[in-house]
């Protein structure tokens, strides 16, 4: 006998679960709560839902985000839906400019790349130059010479400069 009632149970708790989703398959309304609870019914939301947060209604199938502004004289001015050709110029449109913002970054990347690498250098040539050891330069000829003190001089405040414009 109780193995009859648990039978009876699970029979009865299958027709309540398919009734109540036939209820929610007839639904005509589906919106979200003001606590973020998905309602069903065949009535309309109460006034205080946000539009955007119908599901689904009669004649409307999502939420329309770009809805288009009514006029003032009261009659509803649809946007005609794009054609194909205008959804593939607006596309090709956006991948144009995206693809022209990743190579303004992949240039603004390799500026800061060879700057740091200037960077580098011209701190090693200023700390070389600074160091007291006499340097070799080549002269016209492509020899090596020794650089003299005006020379060096000079070559210091180059190299500063060189950090300056690079390191800053």
């Amino acid at each position: 006998m109780m193995k009859l009632t648990k039978k009876i149970r699970l029979a009865l708790l299958v027709a309540g679960l398919l009734a109540s989703s036939a209820v929610l398959a007839q639904a005509k309304y589906v919106w979200i709560d003001e606590h973020g609870v998905k309602q069903f019914s065949d009535t309309p939301p109460p006034g205080n839902i946000p539009e955007k947060n119908i599901i689904k209604q009669p004649h409307r199938t999502a939420p329309q985000s770009n809805a288009a502004p009514q006029s003032d004289s009261g009659t509803d001015q649809a946007k005609p839906t794009p054609s194909v050709a205008d959804r593939e110029a607006d596309y090709n449109k956006r991948h144009a400019e995206q693809a022209a913002k990743d190579k303004k970054a992949a240039e603004e990347a390799s500026k800061d790349q060879a700057k740091a690498t200037n960077c580098t250098s011209a701190k090693q040539y200023l700390e070389a130059l600074n160091s007291g050891v006499r340097m070799k330069t080549v002269d016209k000829d492509g020899q090596p010479a020794v650089m003299d003190d005006d020379q060096h001089a000079k070559e210091t405040e180059r190299a500063k400069q060189a950090v300056s414009d690079n390191c800053g």
